[in-house]
């Protein structure tokens, strides 16, 4: 269920199309200027609810669609007299032809690419479904393509209009057993530059400007960032960026021009899909490119550069580069900037990049396990073993208390585990090991707890083999809640009490949906019940939680385990030499 419904239960039932209609306006002459005003007005049983669609018939299609329910003949008396103020007068619209020039804005902007209105399908409710048949996309555009016209002030980026050179596009790669060749690379960077330009095409100025509000410290104008700033953020929009749909430029490019590719080149502008970040160190040198060992993903690839790099002179063996890479066949070539990392060769400088790389795998699990799926693996049994000895050390994967309670025990488990629990092979403790690998004693890492999670009298610590260990404020609440429905809504303020707990729950961007699953499969009739409750979703049954954790926890279909496995020995020789983590 959308957001804008689940915070607003009565505008569901009001945007029922089989309302009876009140009326259908639109703007005079909408033909001459282009621009078409639609109001529809339906009877729902909370009054009239108005949704208003704006529809533009020479560039973007659907621009913008709003409503509001509850409203009075009055209210809509007094919209169209403003409009008569604002010179823009409204007259009555036949249903059916208003419905063509809104689903012809949909698929106009579909089209084209370019992007919707946020929740345009939630005002979209309004209207009866319509045959594709009856859409006529020849209302829209000049010549049968969008005229795009921008304010001047919007140019923080000077969208190139050149024609994309598609010949780039034809021709096989051919690439042999040696490797690419310079010419193979320039080719491979013209392709690279005709996506760019692709993706730089003036309609799609709005992608444009979400991808930047979205990019960590972009400035406001991109002129404004500095040089790696600016080409790191480039790269990113034009290789990662995703629309609401979940394409990219990528995807956009080759359904546009597919046809013209041969199928390794289609392959290859749809694997730069997956860049993979790095801090990468020069192992060897190759004709055009480097042998390299990627200290975040522990993998190692050839790595090519598609512009001259004066025969791959500019590192030497040993040095550090944090860069982007894409795949092309059996090869990968840089993407963005390389940029060299400052160390002077010795032991102590090259552990401190070791352990800048040890400390992002485990801060972004996703870029230390892309591309390796032992890793991946090794960290799924590294999680599961510790599971195991969480509930062989408590009993239950599940402990409820206090939040100092659940705090000292989860600690005592961890001195436990390090300090008393020995290995049946060598009889030694994981911090004896330490002290006699290193020469100094271990110390369990501080670990800062919330202040409130501390004070709250109702904490539950969990341990799932896949998320690692959890502390919940008010699980034991929680738990009840489903347990003993009756309880707990049988009056206003307990109803409002069990609505915040449960909301709280679904929204919050700390908890997954463990919590939610594990109470479907304890109590899955008291589940459903409370869920149709809390959210007014009168169809929904415990069959339906993955709907529910899609809309409110998606993130978690993609689980990554909470701990990450190192396997390289040189690694975890340097990560570890100064003993302080």
């Amino acid at each position: 269920m959308p957001a804008i419904l689940r915070r607003d239960p009565l505008l569901a039932e009001a945007l029922r199309y089989h309302h009876p209609l009140h009326s259908c306006l639109i703007n005079k002459g909408w033909q001459d200027m282009k621009m078409a005003t639609i109001f529809v007005v339906r009877e729902a049983p909370t009054g009239l609810v108005m949704v208003t669609f704006f529809v533009d018939l020479t560039g973007f299609g659907l621009k913008d669609a709003w409503g509001d329910y509850g409203l009075s003949s009055s209210d809509i008396d007094t919209i169209k007299s403003k409009s008569v103020e604002d010179d823009l007068p409204l007259e009555s619209c036949d249903l059916p032809f208003a419905l063509s020039i809104i689903y012809g804005g949909v698929e106009w902007a579909k089209k084209w690419g370019i992007k919707l209105p946020k929740d345009y399908k939630v005002w979209m409710r309004i209207l009866e479904p319509l045959d594709a048949d009856s859409i006529d996309l020849d209302l829209f555009g000049v010549d049968g393509k969008p005229l795009f016209m921008f304010d001047e002030d919007d140019d923080d980026f000077l969208f190139d209009e050149l024609e994309v050179d598609l010949n780039v596009l034809k021709d096989p790669l051919k690439i042999g057993e040696d490797g690419p060749s310079r010419k193979q690379l320039e080719r491979i960077g013209n392709i690279k530059g005709a996506l760019i330009k692709f993706s730089t095409n003036p309609k799609f100025r709005e992608e444009f400007n979400d991808a930047k509000s979205d990019y960590p410290g972009a400035a406001k104008h991109l002129d404004d960032m500095g040089v790696a700033d600016k080409t790191t953020f480039l790269d990113c929009y034009v290789l990662e960026w995703k629309s609401e749909s979940g394409d990219t430029f990528p995807d956009r490019f080759v359904e546009a021009h597919g046809d013209l590719m041969s199928r390794d080149v289609r392959k290859m502008i749809l694997g730069w899909r997956d860049v993979i970040c790095g801090i990468f160190e020069i192992k060897g040198k190759i004709s055009n490119g480097y042998h390299m060992k990627n200290l975040i993903n522990e993998r190692e690839y050839m790595v090519y550069a598609t512009a001259s790099m004066e025969d791959a002179r500019f590192f030497e063996i040993g040095d550090f580069v944090s860069a982007r890479i894409v795949p092309v066949r059996d090869f990968h070539t840089f993407s963005g900037i390389v940029a060299k990392m400052p160390c002077d060769g010795s032991d102590e400088e090259r552990g401190d990049i070791y352990r800048i790389a040890l400390k992002i795998q485990t801060r972004y699990p996703r870029m230390a396990f892309k591309d390796n799926e032992e890793k991946l693996k090794k960290s799924v049994e590294l999680i599961r073993k510790d599971y195991d000895e969480f509930v062989g050390y408590f009993g239950s994967d599940e402990l409820i208390g206090s939040g100092r309670e659940m705090v000292q025990r989860y600690q005592e488990f961890l001195r436990y585990t390090v300090f008393d629990k020995k290995d049946p092979q060598t009889g030694l403790s994981s911090a004896e090991k330490y002290e006699r690998e290193l020469g100094k004693a271990y110390q369990l890492p501080r670990i800062n707890y919330p202040g409130t999670l501390l004070k709250h009298s109702d904490v539950g610590m969990l341990f799932d083999p896949l998320e690692g260990v959890t502390f919940l404020e008010e699980w034991s609440l929680f738990v009840d809640i489903f347990r003993n429905p009756d309880v707990h809504i049988s009056g206003w303020i307990k109803k409002r009490k069990v609505k915040d707990v449960i909301e709280g729950y679904l929204e919050s961007d700390s908890i997954s949906d463990i919590p939610f699953r594990k109470m479907a499969e304890r109590f899955p009739d008291n589940f459903a019940r409370v869920i149709r409750h809390v959210l007014n979703w009168e169809e929904f049954s415990v069959d339906m939680i993955d709907d529910l954790m899609r809309h409110y926890k998606p993130e978690t279909f993609d689980k990554l385990p909470a701990h990450v496995a190192v396997l390289d020995s040189e690694i975890m020789k340097f990560a570890y030499s100064k003993g302080d983590e």
